[in-house]
This record gives C-alpha cells, structure tokens and sequence, in this order.
C-alpha cells in the first residue's frame, strides 16, 4: 500500500495517510523530487518524514518492491559507513552537493538519479479490474510477478514530465 508524506511549508502538500491496518513493512510513499523545471530527473529511495506527517514510512515504494523481490534472490540491504547502500553486488550512492548540474538543490532523503530506459511497452502488460472479474486473466500472466494495482484515470495528478515527454 502507499502513502504520501506531507511536506512542511507547504500546505498545497497536507500528504496522504496509507489504508488502515496496513502493517509498515508493506507500505511504501510516493513521493518524487521534480526538479525546478518540473523535470523528474530523480528518485527517493528513503527519508525521514516529518513527525506530523500523515505518511510515516522512510522506504519508497520502489525500494519496498526491490527490497522484497531480491530477498526471494537472497539479497538484503547492507548500509555501508559511506551512507551508500549495497544490493548484493551493486553500490548506491546518494545523489550529493555538487554534482554535475546539480549545484543547489534539495537534498534531503536519498536520492538517485534517475536511469531513464528506452522499453518496449509490450513488455508491460496492463489488465483491468473489469478483466479479472470477468476471469479473462490467465493465472500464469501474474504467478511468480510483482503485480501493482494502481489506477490510471486521466484526473489523477501523478503524472510527471521526464526528459522524453516532449519528444
């Protein structure tokens, strides 16, 4: 399940709680980091939410879902000293002032830079709820698969531009 943190100062950002009774170790916030230019460029891997914030995880949802496919592979987490954090043979290190263009920014939490990839979108299968009732799935399409259940209307205000959007 998901929450989102709220942010202080900012009261167009109150946050959103997470579902009731959802145990933290499967909850995970939403919140990105939009550049200036309303660019997402990077991603939130963890932070420390405020203390009245509605939303009181430190794992994003995206580590949370990392975190629990690698554990089946027998990958866990391991904080290094440097405050980088190690996934079995892979180093990451949070995104630090300066670097690069980024000179001046906010760098609370830890951030990556984001990899964008060319995908295939026939590599991503989206079904609709509509399609599971009806039993139109093919049980082998979800067995063994992370599955995200989210929503997709054209009034949700989770879209975000990335570096490709204006192609």
């Amino acid at each position: 399940a998901v929450c989102s943190a709220s942010e202080m100062n900012n009261l167009n950002k109150p946050g959103v709680a997470p579902p009731p009774n959802i145990p933290k170790k499967r909850l995970g916030f939403t919140d990105v980091v939009v550049d200036s230019d309303d660019i997402l460029r990077r991603h939130l891997l963890f932070m420390n939410p405020d203390s009245n914030s509605p939303c009181q995880t430190e794992l994003s949802l995206s580590f949370q879902l990392a975190q629990n496919y690698l554990r089946a592979e027998g990958i866990t987490p391991e904080l290094r000293a440097d405050e980088s954090v190690q996934l079995g043979d892979v180093v990451f290190k949070p995104l630090a002032k300066p670097s690069g263009g980024y000179q001046k920014f906010d760098n609370r939490g830890f951030q990556l830079l984001l990899n964008y990839r060319a995908i295939d979108q026939h590599q991503l299968q989206r079904v609709t709820f509509s399609q599971i009732l009806e039993g139109e799935i093919d049980p082998d399409l979800v067995k063994d698969r992370l599955v995200l259940i989210g929503i997709s209307a054209p009034i949700s205000t989770d879209y975000f531009s990335t570096p490709y959007s204006f192609r």
